[in-house]
Formats: structure tokens, sequence, C-alpha cells
């Protein structure tokens, strides 16, 4: 549970800036198409923000080796498979 709830706080920026990429991408090209400069620029603006967050997070896990935490908690039990003990007489 602790694990899971780790690597969702891990991974919870990437998720935050890659929307933040996407929705100021299509804002930047409603902007473009159809002739609002003010939403092209915030849209282009928003999209460069959440580029730099997304690939600046990645750098931040990368170079501080933060994934490294979640192997140092024991996995879920209920995955593994447990050992059969068979006592046999001879």
């Amino acid at each position: 549970m602790v694990r899971n709830i780790l690597a969702a706080i891990l991974l919870l920026p990437f998720a935050i800036t890659l929307v933040l990429a996407i929705v100021g991408a299509f804002v930047a090209l409603g902007g473009g198409l159809f002739g609002w400069e003010n939403f092209r620029t915030s849209g282009g603006a928003l999209a460069g923000l959440g580029a730099l967050g997304f690939f600046g997070w990645l750098f931040v896990l990368m170079r501080f080796e933060l994934f490294e935490v979640l192997d140092l908690l024991p996995k879920n039990s209920a995955a593994q498979p447990k050992a059969v003990v068979s006592s046999k007489k001879d």
C-alpha cells in the first residue's frame, strides 16, 4: 500500500505536466486557427511550461535516483508465489 502511494507521488508530476503540455498545445492550435492571438500565446506558454516541467521532473528523478526508493520497500506479498513444503517419508 505504501509502495503504491509513493509511486503515485513520484509519478503525479509527470501526469500533471503532461496534461498541461497537451492542453496548452490544443489551446495554441485553436488560437492559431481562429486568429485569437491571446489564446495562441497563452497556449504556447502553457505548453512550454508543461514540457519544461515534464522533462525537469524526469531529470530530477534520474539524477537523484528517486525510483530507487521504491526498491527499498517490500513488494506486495499476495502477488508473490508461495513455496509449497512437502514432506516425504523414506
